[in-house]
């Protein structure tokens, strides 16, 4: 059985295990042969890869034929651009059932499915891998032809991609074994990769302690807001401010009505 799952957004994709340490593992009957044949799986180890999707749309302008103003690419491909045939075997891209073939089965690296159109719909992408163990990893992407801006230009691209992460968790010690042999393998630079988004662990970093850090401002700005209008009150109403966490109520002789006999 799979024990794979997605995660958004970690960009170091390397093995959770301690390094230098021996990999525990445990053993399992294979689910597809009837209990007799023996998977080892590593007891308590995950270990990630990064992965984006998506596609790149160039305007054909004036080449266009009708119904055809775009040639588009979806894909798969590693984050750092690395060749994933390693682990993945397969990639099924389902295309809007006006194309011909709309399911297209890529079982070898580029990752891809190249097309022209007009129109913006979404792509299914299933991903399969190398260890038949692993169920396939569902993931999906809306194709973009066209900018946000509205504002078309023929000598830019619309990209539109996705990071994501696949989280093996107790794979098969083979299947974690090319895992850990490939973990650093070289890019692969295609014709369209320079219009890729650059994922960078540095810069991610930096935009996430950016945000800490205006939160931070944020949150003592609102502070001092506070502060300063309460210090208003205080001077505005002198003797007459109540905290609110002296959890202060009339009693019956404070409320305003007298007593009443029956």
């Amino acid at each position: 059985e799979c024990i794979c799952e997605m995660v958004p957004r970690n960009l170091t994709p390397l093995p959770l295990n301690t390094e230098g340490m021996a990999t525990p593992t445990t053993t399992e009957a294979s689910p597809n042969s009837g209990g007799k044949t023996q998977i080892n799986r590593t007891k308590g180890i995950s270990i990630a890869r990064g992965i984006s999707f998506g596609s790149i749309a160039f305007p054909l302008g004036r080449k266009a034929e009708e119904g055809k103003t775009h040639k588009w690419i979806c894909f798969l491909r590693g984050a750092n651009n690395e060749d994933l045939s390693y682990y993945v075997k397969k990639v099924q891209f389902s295309l809007h059932p006006s194309f011909p073939n709309p399911k297209r089965v890529i079982e070898k690296f580029p990752f891809e499915v190249k097309e022209k159109g007009w129109g913006e719909f979404e792509i299914a992408i299933k991903i399969f891998f190398q260890d038949p163990s692993e169920k396939p990893v569902d993931v999906f992407h809306v194709l973009r032809l066209f900018p946000a801006a509205g504002v078309i230009d023929p000598e830019k691209p619309v990209v539109s991609e996705h990071y994501d992460e696949i989280i093996f968790n107790q794979p098969r010690e083979d299947f974690y074994k090319i895992l850990s042999d490939n973990a650093n393998l070289p890019p692969v630079m295609l014709k369209y990769t320079p219009y890729l988004t650059a994922y960078s662990e540095e810069e991610e970093l930096k935009k996430i302690t950016e945000a800490q850090a205006k939160v931070r401002r944020d949150i003592q700005s609102l502070k001092d807001k506070y502060d300063a209008i309460k210090k208003e009150l205080a001077e505005s109403h002198p003797g007459s401010a109540i905290s609110p966490s002296q959890g202060h109520a009339l009693s019956d002789d404070e409320d305003g009505v007298d007593d009443m006999d029956e």
